[in-house]
């Protein structure tokens, strides 16, 4: 088969392509022939190698294009959920900020607790001229106050450790559902 031949039949089978793609083609084998290459397939092997690639573009630019209306379609729908996540986003803030409060609350009152109890063991050295007995009271009762309000801040504090990992677990959960 001439050159000539093959050209004029590669032209017939890549009539079906868009016309920049057929004119891509044909200068592609027509600048081919004149560099001296020779083409060991037949015209209808090439053209289904021109056909198969030019398929598989399309594909692939169509897959580009679902993607990209499909992220569109999650930013307006992300748009259209504001209104309903915004009060559920704000029940969580509230819900956060009401623990925190709670937690710094219970620490700051027992720090308090400690507080007193440390200065009711120093007032004892106060009194101690005063009566051994008072004296041994208020260390008592100073002592006691504070290693109550040690074990109170530390139970406070696991409390606080706690209840942390549990609202970061249920922020974990709930935007993890979110971003599926």
């Amino acid at each position: 088969m001439t050159k000539q031949e093959f050209m004029e039949k590669l032209k017939k089978l890549l009539k079906r392509l868009p016309h920049e793609e057929f004119e891509e083609a044909i200068t592609y084998y027509e600048q081919y022939f004149e560099d001296g290459g020779e083409v060991k397939e037949t015209p209808e092997q090439v053209a289904r190698g021109i056909l198969a690639d030019f398929a598989t573009d399309k594909t692939e630019e169509g897959k580009k294009e679902a993607k990209t209306s499909s992220k569109l379609w999650i930013i307006i729908l992300s748009i259209f959920s504001i209104p309903v996540l915004l009060p559920i986003g704000a029940c969580i803030f509230a819900l956060a900020i009401a623990i925190f409060a709670v937690i710094f609350a219970l620490l700051a009152s027992f720090a308090a607790i400690i507080a007193t109890g440390i200065a009711g063991v120093i007032a004892s050295f106060f009194i101690i001229a005063l009566s051994p007995a008072t004296f041994l009271f208020f260390l008592g009762a100073g002592l006691i106050t504070f290693a109550l309000g040690y074990l109170l801040l530390k139970l406070s504090w696991l409390l606080a450790k706690k209840l942390t990992n549990w609202l970061l677990a249920l922020l974990h959960k709930i935007l993890g559902r979110v971003q599926k």
